[in-house]
C-alpha cells in the first residue's frame, strides 16, 4: 500500500513523529534479529473530532 511513498501519513507534529521514529527503529532492530520482511508500525493519529484512530503503517526493508 505504502510502496510509493513511505512517510506521508505521518503526521508533522515533533512528539508524533519523534515518537514514530523511536518505535521503528526499536521495530528495526527486533525484526532485523529476527529476520522478517515486512515491519510494522502503528501509531494513533489524532482527528478533530477528538477520536483516536490507529493507523499502520507497513514498511518494507
Amino acid at each position: 500500500m505504502f510502496e510509493r511513498g513511505k512517510y506521508r501519513n505521518i503526521p508533522k507534529h515533533s512528539r508524533y513523529t519523534q515518537n514514530f521514529s523511536e518505535d521503528v527503529k526499536k521495530k528495526e532492530e527486533s525484526t532485523l534479529s529476527i529476520k522478517h520482511k515486512d515491519l510494522q508500525a502503528s501509531y494513533k493519529r489524532r482527528r478533530t473530532n477528538n477520536n483516536t484512530r490507529a493507523l499502520t503503517i507497513i514498511i518494507r526493508t
